[in-house]
């Protein structure tokens, strides 16, 4: 049982799955990563052969700064190098660092699949793209990031869309040359609200 009095089940929602083709090894990570604050050490205690003393330093490290996340993290790290391997792990580590540096260019194509699998997309004309491109201002309302034109504009004058991570203007553009791995442009407005644009 989890702290909240839920079972643990794949009856459950938000169950994982040991194979990868069921569940990515940066979506697994990521699962043990959000786990509730006071299911951790149990999870630490249940699922990692870490020992006691590990275990009762990290808990002690968790309470004094749960913000940290710093027994997530080892928690993450302990069952996805188990289950999936030290080259997997380190993928998974190698892309949540290029996420939080916004580095999304140096994603691998399959890692790029999986870590923005589950954000809204919308599917596009690539010939759009072609010669100078296409004005972001008028891709904006085909997402889910504006309503209008002229929310897109107030957003983009505000510095609040990033394109691959960079920061867009208010003239900008989307061109061939915005293509990841030749079909995707990631569109992010604020800290957390991702769309995938992509081009066929």
């Amino acid at each position: 049982m989890k702290a909240d009095g839920k079972k643990i089940g794949k009856s459950e929602q938000g169950a994982i799955w040991l194979s990868a083709d069921r569940t990515s090894p940066y979506a697994f990570y990521q699962y043990w990563i959000n786990v509730d604050d006071a299911d951790v050490v149990a999870f630490l205690k249940w699922f990692t052969f870490l020992t006691e003393p590990e275990v009762a330093h990290l808990a002690e490290e968790h309470a004094k700064a749960p913000e940290q996340r710093i027994a997530h993290r080892e928690l993450a790290r302990q069952i996805t190098r188990t289950i999936h391997g030290d080259d997997e792990l380190a993928k998974v580590e190698a892309a949540s660092k290029a996420l939080f540096a916004g580095d999304i260019r140096s994603l691998p194509e399959d890692m790029l699949r999986d870590v923005f699998a589950d954000v809204p997309h919308s599917q596009h004309d690539k010939n759009g793209l072609s010669g100078e491109g296409v004005p972001l201002v008028d891709i904006l309302p085909e997402t889910t990031l504006a309503t209008s034109k002229r929310e897109a504009r107030q957003f983009l004058q505000a510095g609040a869309i990033l394109v691959n991570g960079d920061k867009a203007g208010a003239d900008s553009r989307l061109t061939r040359d915005h293509l990841l791995h030749g079909h995707t442009i990631l569109l992010k407005r604020g800290k957390k609200l991702w769309h995938a644009t992509r081009w066929e």
